[in-house]
């Protein structure tokens, strides 16, 4: 039992982790096509 709720913890960290990442990659993806002259700084 003990283990099963450290796993679902994990799973769930794991998760939003992605979701974190692949959401601010794609902010950043979509800052970088919008305004091309960020990258010149």
């Amino acid at each position: 039992m003990h283990y099963i709720l450290i796993y679902k913890k994990v799973a769930i960290f794991c998760f939003f982790g992605m979701y974190i990442n692949t959401s601010y990659l794609m902010n950043s993806i979509n800052i970088l096509m919008i305004n091309p002259q960020i990258r010149s700084i």
